[in-house]
This record gives C-alpha cells, sequence and structure tokens, in this order.
C-alpha cells in the first residue's frame, strides 16, 4: 500500500477539473482535478475553494504547472498509487515548460470541450507557456537565426508568420520542428510592378504596390494595398492552402 509521504512539489497539466462541492457529513467545500505527471496520472482534493478558476485557467489552457507544498495520501481507489491533497498552504505556478508534453488522448472524465481559438483570442487572453489549439496557415517565412541554448548545444530558429482571419502572429520553430512547418503557397514575387497613391472610401490615402507572382503553372498580377504583404494577402483572397496560381486565376480573375 502506498504510504503518507509530503512532497514539497509536483509537475504536471491539469485535467478533469469538477465542480466546488460540498462533504457529506461536514461544511468542508472542495473539488477535484487529476494532474498528468511524467509517468501517469493522479488524482487531487483541493481544499481551498479559492482556487477553482486557476485551476480552471491551468487546464483551459493547457498550461504547464507546479503544485508546491502539497502532500501525498494512499489513494483510496488504488492502494499503489497515491493521491495529492492541495490545501490552503499550497500553490499553484506557471512553469515554463515540461520535459512531455499535455496529452490530448487523455478522456476528459467531465466532457470539458477542447476549444480551438483564434489568433486575436491568443494575443488577447493566453497567459504565457500555455498549451492552445489554433487553426492558421503559415502566410510568410521570416528570419533563421542560430542560437546556443542552455545545453551549451547549438540550434537554429526560424520565425514563421500565422495568419486566420482574424489576426496575424509569429511563430518560432526551433531545431527539427523547422521541417514540420509547411508555408500556405508555394509562389515566388518575381516582378516588382507600379507604386501609385490613391484616396480610398474613406477619405484616407493608401499606396497601392503591384506584384507579378509567379509558380510552376502560372503568373498572376497582384494588387497589394497599405501595408499588406503579397503572401499575406494572398491567404486572404485564396481562402485556401497550397492553391497553384493557375486555381486562383480560374476562380477570382
Amino acid at each position: 500500500m502506498a504510504e503518507s509521504v509530503e512532497l514539497t512539489t509536483v509537475n504536471g497539466y491539469i485535467h478533469d477539473v469538477t465542480s466546488v462541492k460540498l462533504a457529506n457529513r461536514s461544511p468542508t467545500r472542495y473539488f477535484n482535478a487529476t494532474i498528468q505527471n511524467e509517468t501517469g496520472y493522479s488524482d487531487i482534493v483541493i481544499f481551498d475553494p479559492t482556487k477553482h478558476q486557476e485551476f480552471s485557467n491551468a487546464q483551459h489552457h493547457r498550461s504547464p504547472i507546479k503544485l508546491a507544498n502539497i502532500n501525498l495520501r494512499p489513494s483510496r481507489r488504488n492502494p499503489n498509487k497515491n493521491d495529492v491533497q492541495f490545501n490552503a498552504k499550497s500553490s499553484l505556478h506557471i512553469v515554463r515548460r515540461l520535459e512531455y508534453s499535455y496529452d490530448t488522448d487523455h478522456v476528459d472524465k467531465h466532457n470539458t470541450p477542447v476549444h480551438t481559438k483564434k489568433i486575436k483570442d491568443i494575443i488577447k487572453d493566453v497567459p504565457p507557456y500555455a498549451k492552445v489549439n489554433l487553426d492558421a496557415k503559415v502566410v510568410e517565412t521570416g528570419n533563421t537565426t542560430d542560437h546556443t541554448v542552455a545545453s551549451g548545444s547549438h540550434m537554429t530558429k526560424q520565425i514563421y508568420i500565422l495568419a486566420d482571419e482574424t489576426a496575424t502572429i509569429k511563430l518560432a520553430a526551433w531545431g527539427d520542428d523547422i521541417n514540420k512547418i509547411r508555408v500556405n503557397l508555394d509562389a515566388k514575387v518575381v516582378e516588382t510592378g507600379n507604386t501609385t497613391d490613391h484616396t480610398v472610401a474613406s477619405g484616407s490615402h493608401m499606396t497601392k504596390q503591384i506584384y507579378i507572382l509567379a509558380d510552376e503553372t502560372a503568373t498572376i498580377k497582384l494588387a497589394a494595398w497599405g501595408d499588406w504583404r503579397p503572401f499575406r494577402y494572398l491567404f486572404f483572397v485564396s481562402g485556401k492552402p497550397s492553391l497553384a496560381l493557375s486555381e486562383i486565376a480560374n476562380m477570382y480573375m
């Protein structure tokens, strides 16, 4: 049987946060959750209802966390495991990263929905180091730089620009992850045309730049306005990944 053990900290990801409940034979208020650690899962009993929002946010954002000043007690359901007890002296902290990933295959006991976020919401609401689902496309490739990381090894960092219908955001890919990223459109600017100034419907002034794009199927003329860059603009026109220019010409010209 697992022994009662005092533990300073435990790291992991939060799952299965329940609503706050009232104990059957006492006025104690509590709620439950599950923590995913490196080797599996442990049940948590939280005897501090004021922490409910923190645990809910950690689950919602899939944040890597550390629970400090917690106790381990023998599990009532599995004599070979320990449960985590979190009380008023315990604390939850967001950490930068863990050596393992959030388990997206975990079966949520309470059917908590997993939402795909929009970029504007990530920019506005998501805390640092959170894990999110994002449906976006790479519309531009930025700088590539070499770095010496904490271990002393060398890694390459590649910047990409992601876009959805709400906003754009930078993505930093490191090392082998760079090869997992695909740019939305395999086309190149082969010629820069005229630049002209215009007064638009709002009464403001905007600059229009003409570009000639080409791939192996066709060439196409693109008018980019203001600070819109060619590939970003083309993403919003096409709305599809990896379109050939001949397809775009047939659809929109």
